[in-house]
């Protein structure tokens, strides 16, 4: 599966930028099997890669749209986990990945349930990872200066020093 994310730096010029991005990728992007920059997302903006004092509206208004992204991805893994609480998560064996389960005797509805319950570890794991900001597929939204999915800081460095502000458009395959 392909992800697209926005990831900001600081940088001299847009070449420093991309070069940021790939050797944040080389230490950071682990989960990733291949990425590259742009990719499917290089329309976002010209090139991939744009300052802030370019054009400060497409800039935060694509920033804006990758952290939305984020938060569609929050909100649909806090629904699929539901209210299960992490003390039920790690002491119900129905949570543990099973393989001996006869899956193919099962009914559609005891299947549906099967998987739900089993992928429930794994979806809570995301959110979590999420929400404490890691840089993950799930995180559209990545400010590689600070290591944070938070746009605070950022924000801040644009009053100080917004011409040194880029964002790069980032392909990665997961």
């Amino acid at each position: 599966m392909h992800t697209g994310i926005i990831l900001v730096v600081e940088a001299e010029d847009a070449d420093d930028a991309v070069a940021e991005v790939e050797n944040f990728n080389e230490h950071n992007a682990h989960w990733s099997d291949w990425n590259c920059h742009g990719g499917r997302w290089a329309d976002e903006v010209p090139n991939g890669v744009m300052s802030y004092t370019d054009n400060p509206a497409l800039f935060m208004g694509v920033v804006d749209r990758f952290k939305s992204y984020s938060t569609r991805e929050l909100d649909r893994l806090i629904q699929d986990v539901g209210d299960i609480s992490i003390k039920e998560l790690v002491t119900n064996p129905k949570y543990k990945f099973r393989r001996n389960e006869p899956v193919k005797e099962m009914t559609p509805e005891e299947r549906d349930q099967y998987f739900n319950e089993t992928l429930a570890m794994y979806r809570a794991k995301q959110l979590l990872k999420l929400a404490d900001g890691d840089f993950t597929e799930r995180a559209h939204f990545y400010d590689v200066k600070e290591y944070t999915t938070q746009d605070n800081y950022l924000l801040e460095r644009i009053k100080e020093n917004p011409e040194k502000q880029f964002l790069v458009v980032w392909d990665y395959h997961h």
